[in-house]
């Protein structure tokens, strides 16, 4: 057989490649510190992995987002599993990038020649929180589109290129189908090959320039296979296993339909942003850009700036100090932050305070005489559902109809869509001396798209 393998591997080289990667030497001493940047890497994998799975099935479109996640929880065999693989996936990703960025730095492993390894882990975790800050709104409930207001918002604050950048991510003024659209293509297609290009370099720059090893470690190196291979693999596992757990025990929330009518929707972030959402409580006013541009800025320079700050040439803890004091400062800051935003009532809460929607034009309930691709699917179908349910018979809409009972209009000034929808089921017990019948019988995709051709009205 030995002709055959040796054949194939002229052809192929896949089993000297095998062998360069096997025989790479690392350090025998610390191993278990060394796994963190592999777990890291089983994480990527996984939301890779479940993400391509979740796209199969999800529709990037306002009417269709949600009613796909939700289809993807309870009809999809193994959806909710898979969500919660991502979503439990998303944290593990962020906590781990992190720890491993910690550990590199607590034993000096951005120093010569390694620099641009560490920059290369830096651009990956800051890849790692767009994936997070897009994959926010994808769902298009409630928190995702609100905290993706305030978030747009903050990221709008820095003069000349904040509005412009904000205007882009959007696709326009206001967060809305485009800015789905827009974030679905960032999520799924563009973060996903970024990061893989970056995590290449940053392993082939660990190639190129071996394991850093621990400080001063004086220690043979023995081949990477079997006992670090072994090491990390059992690491993945355990992970997997945790991650898989928690997905079952604890599934991924769905909250209620995106209304951006509903200003007064306090939104609260994921966990990995509670401290930079905290900070908007300190610095308000002409202060903002301090907690939403400056702060970041330092926090963000002083990571980039260590390799060429710290020129001393040992990589003792020691000798070290004023570096790791500096970085063990900005992360208890953090967590500090994230405990206080986590623990106190309102903590994280900013109120999503915007005005609502600016009314579109017209739309008469038949449709006539009106370009029905410019407005919204659902703002047309409940157009069709308030001429067939006989609402004209009592109320004005601009102009048509009966006056008997109130004209309908300016509605999205003086109501929500969740008192519409209640409104239509129970008209009684919201307003006790209406006459108008219940319409609870309808499902309730119709009762959001009556509230939508309602909300839409000037």
């Amino acid at each position: 057989m030995k002709p055959f393998w040796r054949a194939f591997d002229e052809r192929t080289g896949a089993l000297s490649g095998w062998r360069h990667f096997a025989d790479k030497p690392t350090p025998a001493r610390g191993g278990w510190w060394f796994t963190l940047g592999s777990l890291t890497l089983t994480a990527l994998a996984v939301q890779i992995a479940t993400g391509i799975l979740l796209a199969t099935a999800y529709a990037p479109t306002p009417d269709h987002a949600r009613a796909s996640v939700w289809w993807i929880e309870h009809r999809v065999p193994a959806g909710s599993f898979v969500r919660g693989l991502h979503a439990w996936g998303a944290s593990a990703v962020v906590v781990l990038a992190a720890l491993h960025l910690a550990r590199v730095l607590y034993h000096g492993a951005y120093k010569r020649p390694r620099q641009e390894n560490w920059w290369m882990g830096l651009l990956a975790f800051g890849l790692v929180l767009a994936f997070a800050f897009t994959g926010y709104l994808l769902p298009w409930d409630q928190k995702g589109y609100w905290a993706t207001v305030v978030g747009l918002r903050i990221a709008g604050q820095p003069p000349l290129v904040g509005p412009a950048a904000a205007g882009l991510l959007a696709g326009g003024s206001r967060v809305g189908a485009a800015t789905l659209s827009r974030f679905a293509a960032l999520h799924v297609v563009v973060l996903p090959l970024a990061l893989v290009g970056v995590v290449a370099a940053h392993l082939s720059l660990l190639r190129r320039h071996g394991h850093a090893g621990l400080p001063a470690d004086t220690t043979p190196r023995e081949p990477f296979f079997p006992k670090q291979m072994a090491r990390d693999a059992a690491a993945s596992l355990g992970l997997f296993a945790i991650l898989s757990a928690l997905a079952i025990a604890f599934p991924a929330a769905l909250g209620p339909t995106a209304d951006p009518s509903d200003t007064g929707f306090v939104p609260r972030p994921e966990w990995y942003f509670l401290s930079l959402f905290q900070l908007l409580h300190y610095f308000r006013g002409k202060l903002v850009m301090v907690g939403t541009v400056a702060i970041p800025l330092l926090v963000a320079g002083f990571f980039v700036a260590l390799p060429l700050l710290d020129r001393s040439a040992t990589r003792r803890a020691g000798a070290r100090r004023p570096w790791i004091g500096a970085g063990a400062a900005i992360a208890s800051a953090v967590v500090l932050l994230t405990v206080i935003a986590a623990t106190e009532p309102g903590g994280s809460s900013i109120p999503a305070t915007e005005p609502p929607p600016p009314p579109l034009a017209f739309v008469s309930p038949d449709l006539k005489n009106y370009d029905v691709a410019a407005i919204s699917p659902s703002v047309a179908r409940g157009g069709k559902l308030i001429a067939t349910k006989k609402c004209l018979e009592c109320h004005l809409v601009n102009g048509d109809g009966n006056a008997k009972g109130i004209e309908l209009k300016h509605l999205a000034r003086r109501r929500n869509r969740a008192w519409l929808i209640a409104h239509f089921k129970d008209p009684q017990e919201m307003s006790p001396h209406s006459k108008m019948p219940p319409y609870d019988d309808l499902p309730e995709r119709e009762l959001n798209d009556m509230a939508d051709y309602l909300l839409a009205l000037p």
